[in-house]
């Protein structure tokens, strides 16, 4: 069954829907949400070893948003018995995992050695954008969801046992989009005729060490604050994914919560649009890098704000899809957020967000600005669409175009892209890396639109500066025509685009 959804400035919504469940709404998928209390608990009990399980993804860009609502996640030992790693019920979204992880869940397990696992997924979706056009001003954002993910669907490769010992270990649970996700055309969709689709969750479960990109350092976490203890230097955040729902085969309602995070700060934690923890309050957003602890615990190496205003705040975080300089506004397709207006600051809902009188920030996780061989600018006359950023507001409610949402920050965050490489050159104290972006990337699809303000000179093509603290996770050294995906802040300079980078891993094919 399929259902369409009219939106604002000629774009519209498709949602194609499996399993019995329909879709009525713009709003079409389940909230993002990730869950499983992550909070402290200590260790000690004999023969038992405390585990966190990280959740993360490897992706291509093809897809941009997928979200799994978890029924449970279960490890089998070699004689046979079963632990369960879910506290609860949990959902997340895994693109904004690409390349990272997110703590999930905690449990307290038999030590043993565990030699397959079992992933029961509930409801599930993914969205990509698609039926583009250079002659209309029109964008098709195409999203497909299971109301129930058949268990035949779903399938756990564990590389070797795993072998559970001692007092904690790290278990690294990795979602193959490219598996995962296929639909039945060349593009994600086409509107004159909707492609069949499947979504069959192919996972990865293996021990982590904290040496591991997806474990050892934590890039990216987003939550709200719920309640701070400046004189213990600790917070506690719930994660910006939302809360879902869903209805099981046998009728029952089922609930997904978020996870919620306890975070430590030290002497070294870095705060950026604050002066300290003691600037942080319950409502607040917060964007964090953090490391493990060995009870569970994370410590934060950076914690940022950059709206320190919670009333009425809402904040949506996702990549920006449409540039009006004229007007001045921007369309933003949401993965994570908070307050009443997420999901809900793009131009079909609510006629966009207005940055005329926006504040522009580059996230923290950026230092080395001053040093770029090209001068790294992000505001109102630089905004590209394929950017990462967080756009915050005020507004009470969400009104029809031409009424446009006043946004009170827009921040541009770090993002991955998955590219060939097609050059390596040098500047100064950077290796500069140029990039041929795949077809369906956003940033050549977006710039199809005539609609946009801003034009980029050749949106296939992106530059890429890694300095010496640049991290580095590929199997290999970087080698002309070799895939890779790129981690850092893309800067539109005069038309050319530009990735000051922090980490790269190695590809996934185009």
């Amino acid at each position: 069954m399929l259902s369409e959804v009219s939106r604002g400035l000629g774009r519209s919504l498709q949602c194609a829907v499996a399993l019995g469940i329909v879709c009525g709404t713009a709003l079409c998928f389940t909230g993002c949400a990730s869950g499983g209390n992550t909070s402290s608990t200590q260790s000690g009990q004999s023969g038992a070893t405390f585990v966190a399980l990280v959740a993360g993804s490897d992706a291509n860009d093809q897809v941009d948003v997928m979200t799994l609502d978890f029924v449970s996640i279960t490890l089998t030992s070699q004689s046979g018995a079963s632990v369960t790693l879910l506290p609860q019920q949990e959902n997340v979204e895994f693109i904004h995992l690409n390349g990272t992880g997110e703590p999930i869940a905690i449990a307290m397990i038999p030590s043993d050695t565990y030699t397959s696992a079992t992933v029961t997924v509930g409801p599930a979706n993914f969205a990509c954008i698609g039926g583009l056009s250079n002659s209309i001003e029109t964008r098709t954002d195409a999203v497909y969801l299971y109301g129930w993910t058949p268990q035949d669907h779903v399938s756990v490769t564990l590389p070797k046992p795993i072998v559970v010992t001692g007092n904690s270990m790290l278990l690294s649970l990795r979602l193959l989009v490219s598996q995962s996700a296929s639909w039945g055309s060349a593009n994600c969709f086409t509107a004159a005729q909707p492609p069949s689709f499947t979504i069959t969750p192919a996972f990865t479960l293996q021990a982590a060490s904290t040496a591991t990109p997806e474990t050892g350092a934590l890039v990216g976490l987003r939550g709200i604050v719920s309640s701070v203890s400046p004189s213990q230097g600790s917070l506690v955040v719930t994660s910006d994914d939302r809360s879902s729902g869903g209805t099981a085969p046998d009728g029952s309602t089922q609930t997904f919560a978020p996870p919620t995070w306890s975070v430590v700060t030290s002497s070294a934690t870095v705060f950026d649009g604050i002066p300290g923890i003691s600037a942080l309050t319950s409502g607040m957003p917060v964007h964090m890098d953090a490391s493990f602890q060995a009870d569970g615990s994370l410590l934060a190496t950076r914690v940022a704000v950059y709206d320190t205003n919670t009333s009425d705040l809402s904040e949506d975080i996702g990549q920006n899809t449409v540039v009006l300089s004229s007007n001045p506004i921007l369309d933003l397709d949401a993965m994570e957020g908070s307050g009443i207006l997420y999901e809900d600051m793009n131009i079909g809902d609510a006629g966009g967000g207005s940055f005329n009188n926006a504040q522009f920030n580059v996230s923290g996780a950026i230092s080395n600005l001053q040093q770029l061989p090209f001068p790294a600018k992000f505001d109102a006359t630089s905004l590209a669409a394929g950017q990462l950023i967080s756009v915050t507001s005020h507004a009470l409610s969400v009104q029809p175009a031409p009424v446009y949402i006043p946004l009170s920050t827009v921040t541009l965050l770090p993002q991955i892209v998955d590219a060939t490489v097609t050059a390596i050159t040098s500047s100064g104290n950077f290796q500069v890396y140029t990039l041929s972006l795949a077809s369906y990337e956003l940033f050549p699809q977006l710039a199809n639109q005539t609609i946009q303000t801003t034009v980029l000179t050749d949106p296939q093509t992106m530059m890429i500066y890694a300095d010496k603290s640049v991290q580095s996770f590929t199997q290999s050294p970087i080698a002309v025509g070799t895939t890779y995906r790129f981690y850092g802040a893309v800067f539109n300079d005069s038309g050319t685009l530009r990735m000051d980078c922090l980490r790269i891993y190695d590809g996934v094919p185009l």
